[in-house]
């Protein structure tokens, strides 16, 4: 004979929440609620084991689906629900369709795809330029140490000289 855990009381409500998934945002409708879990209705079918966010106004609440059918969910939250949080929390209303920046693919956005050859191509002009620079460095370098050592070779020969051409009184 198996003992069941007793399920949870749960509390029949229609609630409109924002689900958000690997895929983007939906939207749902939370059925009833217990401590831990609730059951959720959308269009589109949630996966099995999968994590989602609820969101209704601030109130967000993390849990797994642990069960699905076509049109129905179960929740499991991780944290206990604040049933009284999501009934106080003002109803959104849902995003018309294209407009919600989250719903939509990322490859709809607007970023330029740059081919590899034109990538490697860039990367050796910016190498080039910074080996030109590093190596105008050096030159510069050396060329000066250069000049201040041979100021100090012929600085004493100079001095000898200096002295032996000045008028002596």
């Amino acid at each position: 004979m198996q003992h069941w855990r007793p399920r949870d009381n749960r509390k029949s409500v229609r609630i409109s929440v924002r689900v958000r998934t690997d895929d983007g945002w939906i939207d749902a409708v939370v059925r009833n609620v217990s401590d831990r879990g609730m059951m959720l209705h959308s269009l589109e079918p949630l996966r099995r084991n999968q994590f989602v966010e609820i969101t209704r106004g601030r109130h967000r609440l993390v849990g797994r689906i642990v069960w699905n059918s076509e049109t129905a969910s179960g929740l499991h939250a991780r944290e206990p629900v604040d049933l009284k949080g999501l009934l106080g929390e003002p109803e959104a209303s849902p995003a018309p369709d294209g407009l919600d920046r989250r719903a939509r693919p990322r490859s709809e956005t607007k970023h330029r795809v740059v081919p590899t050859a034109e990538q490697a191509e860039a990367s050796r002009f910016t190498g080039r330029a910074l080996e030109f620079v590093f190596l105008l460095a050096a030159v510069s370098c050396v060329a000066g140490l250069a000049a201040v050592s041979i100021g100090e070779a012929f600085a004493k020969p100079l001095e000898h000289v200096q002295g032996a051409l000045a008028p002596q009184p």
